[in-house]
């Protein structure tokens, strides 16, 4: 597989999707390939739109990063912070990433980890 965008340094990437226009029955099949503890959060929300939002930005968020890097949507593996923001559990990660979702609305922004190299002589 071969990534589809390229993201460079000075860069910045933004999505915005309107999750209250975006039929969650769409998702069924991807819903397979979340992990578990992704389903049962997922599961424990009790707000239908809440969880809608929450299935389509854990579904876009994967296919997403995978236009960007050489992984398959179904790949992906996520930690979670106490705010339940995702980070990437691989670190050969190119690129930097966020999500928000809220009120009918998903954001996603990619940037470009800058490479740094330092060179020391004598």
């Amino acid at each position: 597989m071969e990534s589809d965008i390229d993201l460079n340094e000075n860069e910045i990437h933004c999505w915005l999707v309107k999750t209250d226009q975006f039929s969650p029955s769409l998702l069924v099949e991807d819903l397979k390939f979340l992990p578990c503890n992704e389903r049962q959060r997922i599961d424990k929300c009790e707000c239908l739109n809440n969880k809608n939002e929450m299935i389509l930005a854990r579904v876009m968020l994967r296919y997403a990063l995978s236009l960007y890097e050489d992984v398959p949507p179904e790949q992906w593996q996520f930690d979670f912070g106490r705010n339940g923001k995702p980070r990437a559990s691989t670190e050969q990660l190119r690129i930097q990433f966020n999500i928000s979702h809220s009120g009918g609305g998903l954001q996603l922004l990619f940037a470009a980890i800058m490479k740094l190299e330092l060179m020391l002589r004598k």
